[in-house]
């Protein structure tokens, strides 16, 4: 289908008189608006060009003519006008993401092959979704993101006559703790999707213990260690080189100057999911003592999404009693 890319043309004034048969191959007049009186402005080589107000009248003896107040354009050779074909639809979404549980509004466009477009009205698109966790969007074009465990890829299309074209977004995992039956448990969904699977899975509950070993899922999860291994190990780490691999708790003991301290490793999303980390010391078992410092982060690993970290080792407890026994105590708050 041609179609002109400037305005449909009003009445010509009746007063313009069209060229003489056989002096000019072609009339064309771009961007008329009312009635005006139109005198000669310039003559070219090419023709003649008459202009009043915002209208111009080009006429040519060669291949193509047409004037417009429009920004640059693509000529094409061979026609008297500045014509155009649809060749397809661009969807379009800035950014090309939306929050799960939020919404994203979508454009879309004719794509033309004068390498311009044309905007569409939301309502002239037929919305659907390819793939992925968006669960819908509305006849303007408003997209809602589903929940999901992590970032999400996900494709949008919009058809219009006989055209059609993708997008493809992300859907953002903003909360950590969201995710259908393992939302709210203060285990972040990615860890116990990688561990059991989608849910619904009984043995992911925080309060399980699928390895039968002393530890539940949660104190598994929050210390970044295996639910499925009975034996995780003890705490094993390269501080200077910034790495470290999760097991019990473990004494670090330092020389020149002799520094003991309590390491252990969290989750750095541990704030997030309300999850207090409180070593304690004993001199016999019958009475603990929560440390009052503060940990340092030694090394952070996001892409683990776990942190090591460290607080000292008091050689003497408040009641003036060497501190013998440690232990880790991980609540929800």
């Amino acid at each position: 289908m041609k179609r002109s890319s400037s305005r449909p043309c009003a009445a010509l004034p009746s007063r313009i008189k069209a060229p003489a048969a056989g002096l000019w191959s072609g009339l064309l007049l771009i961007f008329p608006v009312h009635a005006a009186d139109l005198t000669t402005a310039t003559v070219d080589s090419g023709g003649g060009r008459s202009s009043g107000g915002p209208v111009v009248q080009d006429a040519s003896v060669g291949y193509f003519a047409g004037i417009s107040p429009a920004g640059v354009t693509t000529a094409k050779q061979g026609y008297i006008g500045q014509l155009y074909d649809l060749v397809g639809i661009a969807v379009a979404a800035t950014p090309a993401s939306v929050d799960e549980g939020g919404t994203r509004q979508l454009d879309a466009s004719f794509i033309l092959d004068d390498a311009t477009s044309l905007a569409l009205a939301e309502p002239e698109v037929a919305w659907s979704v390819v793939s992925g966790p968006v669960t819908g969007i509305d006849s303007g074009g408003l997209a809602t993101g589903g929940i999901v465990y992590e970032d999400t890829p996900a494709t949008v299309r919009g058809s219009h006559l006989a055209f059609e074209g993708d997008l493809d977004v992300t859907v953002r995992n903003v909360d950590c703790d969201n995710y259908l039956s393992y939302g709210g448990d203060a285990m972040a969904d990615e860890w116990q999707v990688a561990f059991f699977g989608a849910p619904p899975n009984a043995t992911a509950d925080p309060f399980a213990n699928p390895d039968g070993d002393q530890f539940s899922n949660f104190f598994e999860f929050a210390s970044g260690t295996d639910p499925h291994s009975p034996d995780s190990g003890s705490l094993m780490a390269d501080v200077p080189g910034g790495t470290f691999t999760p097991g019990a708790p473990a004494i670090h003991v330092a020389f020149s100057p002799l520094r003991v301290t309590y390491r252990f490793v969290r989750s750095v999303k541990h704030s997030v999911l309300g999850l207090t980390y409180t070593p304690e010391f004993s001199h016999d078992l019958s009475q603990f003592f929560a440390s009052a410092t503060t940990p340092t982060v030694l090394i952070s690993d996001p892409g683990t999404g776990y942190e090591l970290v460290a607080v000292p080792y008091p050689l003497f407890l408040p009641n003036g009693r060497k501190a013998q026994f440690s232990r880790l105590e991980i609540n929800h708050d």
